[in-house]
């Protein structure tokens, strides 16, 4: 048979175009179209067809690589994983089709988080540009930061009841196959249930993570804010200490780490940070990464010195080893923004000479230029904070203008491959007069040589 292959062709040809040196998400796209029409497409595809394109508009926006405007992937996205959903699978089908049932759930709940944090960040941009300050306009404000607090914990909410429902999947999936192995050892040899152990552990941890952003629409007073958070960071230290030989123990600790960071433990939670910090392999980067950014918002919240300098070493060192996609990735475009805002921090809490002050404008100001219009609530913060250091001007503000240097260095390079053709358009004219000088023919004009000459 064409498709009894241990992997199938379609697989191979979906992870050919998503690979991280091509990304051809909308090849991808047409390739699915045109199979789901072909009357040869493969039952194991038809039946999950909404899933892999969704998986598509999804993966797009993740790497930073989307065909479409960004909402426009969430909302297709979105609109697909419903569809698949709504052809739950039977219960004979559970173990083949509980994975892609519980990342169509998680995905959707992530969606959902998304959604939750952009409410949250405009109520932050909105106070950050806010500079005039009066008792009607403070009202006002107050009322929409309200509202969209209450907007963010609504999405958070119903992103919880999805996450409970794929863990719901995972669990049932994962005590299924463990009663099918005799023994500990088949166990610990099958694959399959290493993987149904780390989507119920996965399961577990977005549960969390939904109950952390709820507590966080609350104000730090509320008791609400506090013993939410309580309760969220004893769950992730569980989970980190009960789950020990899996390496989802790590994301355990990073989240343990941000529920005390906003508790207001810094001691607990650098505590957790250094040892995530000891991490090497490639496959802990993203924890890295997060790591990374919970350190610079907690020495920027700290504001001393020590603390400012200690963070500038970090994003130094990180701009110097960090891969180019982990530096596009949403977590480094905020690190970019939290290194502007720590150079920029730095030269009000010390007293520098002239030559450092604009030394440190100048390092805040690169790194605000480099976060990308993609992320369109980083990219107007970072505007923002360009507009206030005067390093724009107020009728700039409402779009993101590539830096001076960039626009030279892009003209550089023009005027020197223009250079560079008409030193090859001489040399080719030298030769036909050479060549017409020994041989007495005359000499033909550029534009009369044929194709076979336009490349020499």
């Amino acid at each position: 048979m064409l498709y009894s292959q241990e992997v199938e062709p379609w697989k191979k040809m979906l992870e050919g175009f998503k690979a991280p040196e091509r990304h051809y998400f909308d090849t991808a796209l047409d390739y699915l179209d045109w199979m789901n029409k072909s009357p040869n497409c493969p039952p194991s595809l038809k039946k999950q067809i909404d899933f892999q394109i969704a998986m598509l508009h999804r993966d797009a926006v993740e790497q930073n690589a989307p065909f479409l405007p960004r909402g426009e992937h969430t909302k297709r996205c979105r609109e697909l994983l419903e569809k698949f959903l709504s052809t739950e699978p039977d219960t004979e089908q559970a173990e083949q089709d509980g994975e892609l049932v519980f990342e169509a759930l998680s995905t959707l709940g992530r969606l959902l988080m998304e959604k939750g944090r952009e409410a949250l960040l405009r109520t932050e941009f909105d106070a950050l540009s806010d500079s005039t300050p009066n008792s009607v306009s403070d009202s006002a404000s107050d009322d929409a930061a309200q509202a969209r607090r209450l907007e963010a914990r609504s999405e958070f909410q119903k992103a919880l009841a999805y996450f409970e429902e794929a863990d719901e999947w995972a669990t049932t999936q994962a005590k299924q196959l463990r009663e099918k192995r005799r023994t500990d050892k088949e166990a610990v040899q099958d694959a399959a249930l290493r993987a149904a152990y780390g989507r119920f552990l996965t399961g577990k941890i977005l549960i969390q993570l939904a109950r952390s952003e709820i507590a966080k629409t609350y104000p730090k007073d509320a008791e609400e804010f506090r013993t939410g958070l309580e309760v969220v960071a004893e769950a992730f230290s569980k989970m980190a200490s009960t789950y020990g030989a899996f390496p989802a123990r790590f994301e355990a600790k990073l989240h343990a780490a941000k529920a005390y960071r906003d508790l207001g433990d810094f001691q607990t939670a650098r505590s957790l940070l250094g040892e995530l910090n000891m991490l090497r392999d490639n496959e802990f980067l993203n924890i890295r990464s997060e790591s990374l950014k919970m350190a610079l918002e907690m020495n920027l919240a700290d504001g001393e010195p020590a603390s400012l300098r200690d963070s500038i070493s970090r994003i130094r060192g990180w701009e110097e080893n960090a891969p180019a996609a982990s530096k596009i990735s949403r977590v480094g475009q905020e690190i970019l923004l939290l290194g502007a805002k720590t150079f920029l921090a730095y030269t009000g809490s010390v007293k520098l000479k002239r030559d450092e002050h604009n030394q440190a404008i100048q390092d805040a100001t690169a790194l605000l230029r480099r976060v990308q219009p993609n992320f369109p609530n980083l990219a107007r913060e970072a505007t923002e904070l360009l507009r206030i250091s005067g390093q724009i001007r107020q009728k700039q503000a409402g779009k993101f203008c590539p830096s001076r240097g960039i626009r030279r260095r892009r003209m550089a390079k023009i005027r020197h491959s223009l250079r560079k053709i008409s030193a090859r358009i001489s040399r080719q004219a030298g030769r036909m007069e050479k060549a017409a000088w020994r041989t007495g023919r005359p000499v033909r004009k550029f534009s009369e040589l044929g194709p076979q000459h336009a490349g020499r």
